[in-house]
């Protein structure tokens, strides 16, 4: 790698060209220099090139080349920072996973799968490429809560089951300190 960098702790900071600038895992920073060339930032992510002869070369994507999924398999970046490639960030995906925690436009409702229908709000999502109908709403509000609860119980992918996995794990930990407490003054 031909870039300059900052270890600071448990992160590293690759800096870009035009003064962007990229993390990693300071544990993936030997791979990263094992790349030969300079990495720098296209399109919302961080690439370089290989020469492979002839005057050919192939554009290869950071993420991928840390992460090293296995064939047809993606790789998706939890928070949608394509500049933040900590592990912690990036995870192994399908195709349909990687659509579920895709950034979807919010129309005119504010919501997301939540549309303006007569006078009321229709709500709808699409799990496999197959348009799931979750019924008519008075309030836009009532829609997107409804919303949400379904991406949350039908795509396990999603950014709000995401977070609720967090908040599951963080109440368990939460719990386990407060036993292993109360067996201390016990």
């Amino acid at each position: 790698m031909k870039n300059r960098f900052e270890v600071k702790g448990d992160i590293t900071i690759i800096h870009l060209q035009h003064g962007k600038k990229t993390i990693i895992d300071t544990t993936d920073l030997p791979r990263a220099q094992e790349f030969p060339n300079t990495w720098t930032a296209l399109r919302g992510y961080v690439v370089g090139k290989i020469c492979i002869g002839r005057g050919k070369s192939r554009k290869v994507i950071l993420h991928r080349w840390l992460m090293q999924p296995a064939p047809g398999m993606l790789i998706d970046h939890i928070n949608h920072n394509g500049f933040d490639n900590r592990r912690s960030n990036l995870r192994e995906v399908t195709q349909s996973e990687n659509q579920q925690n895709r950034k979807q436009p919010i129309g005119r409702t504010g919501y997301r799968g939540v549309y303006k229908k007569g006078n009321g709000y229709k709500v709808e999502v699409t799990v496999y490429g197959k348009r799931i109908y979750l019924g008519y709403y008075s309030d836009p509000e009532t829609a997107a809560i409804v919303a949400a609860e379904a991406r949350r119980r039908l795509m396990p992918c999603t950014q709000e089951t995401l977070l609720l996995k967090n908040e599951l794990e963080r109440e368990k930990l939460w719990k386990q300190i407060r036993e292993q407490f109360i067996k201390k003054l016990a």
